[in-house]
């Protein structure tokens, strides 16, 4: 069983697609709709059950194929490039991928990280993800990661 985040998403429903048309049906999509129209990205899938981001954990210890889960696809995390509430982006774009993934190392599931939520910026300064500041006006996602990144201790 494959559990994909952000699977209502653009790049995560086509994740499911492409799974589908390899004949894997047996998906569990996580994503979280909002106010958004993005589950008429779902239309035409098939899956095996839809699970409301919040509710995954508990999802994941409680349900009948949470044990079953062999591989976790996480595209999950904020992609609006405005969102400036740090609070909500360190919830669903840090804490959030931190706990799926120490989730998936304790049970031995494969877990396959990809977020272009990461690197957004306007490419003014190109798109560099080092340690300098983000200029004025650009995102600041890489700012926020890069002040997250542990710090080595000599």
């Amino acid at each position: 069983m494959i559990l994909i985040t952000g699977a209502a998403g653009f790049i995560g429903s086509a994740c499911a697609w492409a799974l589908n048309q390899r004949g894997v049906h047996d998906l569990i999509l996580v994503d979280s709709f909002r106010k958004t129209e993005k589950w008429k990205n779902l239309r035409g899938l098939r899956f095996r059950e839809f699970i409301d981001r919040g509710d995954l954990f508990e999802a994941l210890e409680n349900s009948q194929w949470g044990h079953d889960v062999k591989t976790v696809i996480h595209m999950g995390a904020c992609a609006d490039t405005t969102q400036t509430d740090v609070d909500y982006l360190m919830t669903w774009n840090y804490d959030y991928s931190k706990i799926l993934c120490e989730w998936s190392l304790a049970h031995k599931v494969r877990f396959i990280y990809a977020s272009s939520a990461a690197v957004y910026g306007d490419g003014a300064l190109g798109f560099y993800v080092g340690a300098r500041e983000q200029a004025p006006g650009q995102s600041l996602r890489t700012t926020l990661l890069q002040r997250l990144r542990p710090q080595r201790v000599s």
